[in-house]
């Protein structure tokens, strides 16, 4: 049992160290700087939406930075742990965060589920998706500011959400000058990160023009 313990341990260990490979030869093709692992806050990325509110143990591996589609970017595999020292759990999603001079209210825009339902009867912070399009059958709007969000999701928003291929069940969340994007417990592997870049970036670039033309349409410009 414990020699079997020790494969494990040793398996894992040359698994990563391969997949941190990996990524730093994609992060050096596109020009990105690359640290294989990192809980250092002075190093991690600082970012402030729900996803990086769960715990406290927070890790970061294969974190590439740099500039994409015109925006800074950082691209990583984010592992929070959550249950009981004797029975904890562990998920790993492959994270992408944009980062433009916007502000954003603190939400989250994720795939409608019935846990989600029951969550929004204990916290209260849904906010209604007012769309003819129908997003607000397929998605979930969370957010403490209420206002500020559904002066947002507008119905030029929505129905771009309505378009998005929903079998890939994005997350997006988004904080003052950033958005956040990935798929739940989902790792993109390193010969994808460049299509993933690739179809994350559009939807931040979509979302962040939709803001943009919202913000100078209300200021009257």
């Amino acid at each position: 049992m414990v020699a079997s313990m020790v494969v494990r341990f040793v398996s894992g260990i040359f698994r990563i160290q391969k997949v941190a490979s990996q990524a730093s030869g994609t992060a050096q093709k596109l020009g990105f700087t690359f640290t294989p692992w990192t809980n250092d806050p002075r190093v991690s990325p600082q970012v402030d939406t729900e996803l990086f509110r769960k715990d406290n143990l927070k890790t970061f591996r294969n974190l590439m930075t740099g500039t994409y589609a015109g925006m800074e970017t950082k691209v990583f595999d984010y592992s929070t742990t959550s249950g009981s020292v004797q029975s904890p759990a562990t998920w790993t999603q492959t994270v992408a965060v944009y980062s433009k001079d916007v502000d954003l209210p603190l939400f989250t825009l994720q795939p409608e589920s019935i846990m989600l339902k029951l969550l929004d009867a204990l916290q209260h912070q849904r906010v209604n998706l007012e769309s003819p399009a129908g997003a607000s059958n397929h998605y979930a709007l969370h957010g403490p500011d209420k206002d500020r969000i559904n002066a947002l999701f507008t119905q030029n928003v929505t129905s771009f959400l309505e378009s998005m291929d929903r079998s890939k069940e994005w997350v997006i969340e988004g904080s003052g000058r950033q958005l956040v994007i990935y798929r739940y417990a989902h790792r993109v592997k390193a010969d994808d990160l460049q299509d993933f870049l690739q179809e994350t970036s559009s939807i931040a670039q979509s979302l962040f023009g939709l803001l943009a033309a919202k913000a100078a349409y209300s200021s009257g410009v």
